[in-house]
């Protein structure tokens, strides 16, 4: 049995407006981002519990972290209907704090404050 968990990032500021404007990033910084995303994908994924009816399913999380990679806030922004999934997605990412932080630049460690996670099992 495999299980796909996409992180995906959410490297944008957004204003109290709509508008969205793009933060360039440098090697350094995608560099790290792409650690921590390994870091974090694995973290979960270790503690994510799946049931037979999540296969075929996904859900998504913007999840706000502290300073010291702490889950201060889960908030589900996308669903294809599995109760279930909601519950131990959630659960998994609880269970998974504090995220490393101490590698990252004090910029990219404010980048990775408000992620989107997106968890997608399949077998």
């Amino acid at each position: 049995m495999r299980v796909a968990i996409l992180l995906l990032m959410s490297i944008a500021f957004h204003s109290f407006s709509t508008e969205v404007v793009p933060i360039p990033l440098s090697n350094q910084e995608k560099s790290e981002l792409s650690l921590w995303s390994e870091l974090a994908r694995t973290s979960v994924k270790k503690r994510l519990y799946l049931c037979e009816e999540c296969f075929g399913h996904l859900v998504t999380f913007n999840v706000s972290l502290s300073n010291n990679g702490e889950v201060l806030d889960i908030q589900l922004i996308e669903s294809s209907g599995e109760p279930e999934l909601e519950h131990y997605g959630r659960v998994a990412i609880e269970q998974a704090q504090p995220f490393r932080v101490d590698f990252l630049s004090e910029r990219t460690r404010k980048k990775v404050q408000n992620v989107h996670m997106t968890i997608v099992p399949d077998d």
